[in-house]
């Protein structure tokens, strides 16, 4: 028994199919239903919805996926099943509508599992297939963005659906821990774009601060478009605060816990995960400098990095010595030189597979 536990962008890809097929093969970090299963057991496992962690060999040599269960009662279990009894599930449309990401206290929304579901609709952008509704944007996201430190001059540059985003991603990385199984779920079932934009709260921060230039009031009514470049390198108690409690905690939350190979996997899917990389290695570069925003998060930066990277100096195929000891501690407990800052940005400059971007850092790192 289980233990219970409380590409460049594609405009809006159409959603994964149920049907038999091509599109019916299972994968980590995708959602899907149990069937089939015979056992008295596992017949209460059937159409139960369930989140891929990784593949395993039992021991009759039968392959299975470790999966989190989602039980109608709102509990969560650990399992062992094989691919054959797993169907992709759909992804949940895009949102629409008047209060789309909104939750305000007169909701009195306790359901945990609907909570990180609307709190994740404010994760949209407009692409040629979709056009978030226009919202009045209150509540809870809207809330998390306005206790950022410098409101609302700091942010006079954003339009409105920067706004939500930013918001959003708050709201969503101060659930409370034990809330994990619920917003991995609200993140892993809706569309990519959802993770997609999660990246991009990130990759491409728009600039906060006290000396934002000044505002350009066309800019305010053209509706947000996919951001697929690097924004530059801040270092305003605004965007650092933002950056720190928002995607640095969101993907820590996401990526140390039991569900870190499902968004290990799907994050690297991501056409942004090259951008994302890049990030993680300009505020862990620019350590050595003593700049304000590597100083204040280099250090988480560098643990993300790691486990998207599946460890960088010491891992499962890597013997453990107290050379490789000693190369890990220093990685993580002091600045990159200037020399190795510089050959890690250029050489996984212009890389765009996972694979290949993952295999430059830990060569590079490795010498550390």
């Amino acid at each position: 028994m289980g233990k219970k536990t409380r590409k460049r962008r594609v405009a809006n890809p159409p959603p994964s199919s149920d049907s038999a097929g091509p599109d019916h093969a299972v994968s980590t970090g995708m959602v899907a239903t149990i069937h089939s299963l015979k056992s008295a057991g596992g017949k209460q496992l059937n159409r139960k919805r369930c989140i891929l962690l990784n593949p395993f060999v039992d021991e009759n040599d039968a392959k299975r996926f470790h999966v989190m269960v989602e039980h109608y009662d709102g509990t969560y279990e650990k399992k062992g099943i094989r691919p054959e009894n797993l169907r992709r599930s759909k992804s949940l449309p895009l949102p629409n509508g008047s209060r789309r990401g909104t939750i305000t206290p007169a909701d009195n929304v306790k359901d945990p599992r609907k909570k990180a579901r609307i709190l994740a609709e404010n994760l949209v952008w407009k692409t040629n297939d979709y056009s978030p509704s226009e919202t009045v944007f209150v509540g809870e996201a809207a809330t998390h963005f306005m206790i950022l430190p410098g409101y609302p001059d700091s942010f006079r540059s954003l339009h409105c659906q920067q706004m939500e985003q930013i918001g959003g991603i708050l709201a969503l990385s101060h659930l409370e821990k034990e809330k994990l199984n619920e917003l991995a779920f609200a993140l892993l079932e809706a569309d990519p774009m959802i993770i997609d934009v999660m990246i991009s709260t990130f990759t491409g921060t728009p600039h906060m601060g006290v000396d934002t230039p000044p505002v350009n009031l066309l800019h305010l009514l053209v509706k947000d478009r996919p951001n697929t470049e690097l924004t530059g390198d801040q270092e305003s108690e605004a965007y650092i605060t933002f950056i720190s409690r928002g995607p640095i905690t969101l993907l820590q939350t996401l990526l140390y816990g039991e569900y870190y190979p499902a968004f290990q996997v799907a994050l690297q899917r991501s056409s942004l995960f090259p951008l994302l990389v890049r990030r993680l290695l300009r505020i862990i570069t620019r350590e050595v400098e003593g700049t304000k925003d590597a100083m204040t998060v280099s250090f988480h930066c560098k643990g993300v990095l790691d486990i998207l990277c599946d460890a960088i100096i010491i891992n499962k195929l890597t013997r453990v010595t107290e050379d490789t000891v000693a190369r890990n501690n220093r990685f993580f407990s002091t600045p990159i030189s200037k020399a190795m800052g510089k050959e890690v940005l250029d050489k996984t400059e212009g890389l765009n597979e996972a694979n290949e971007i993952i295999t430059t850092i830990k060569e590079i790192f490795r010498k550390i």
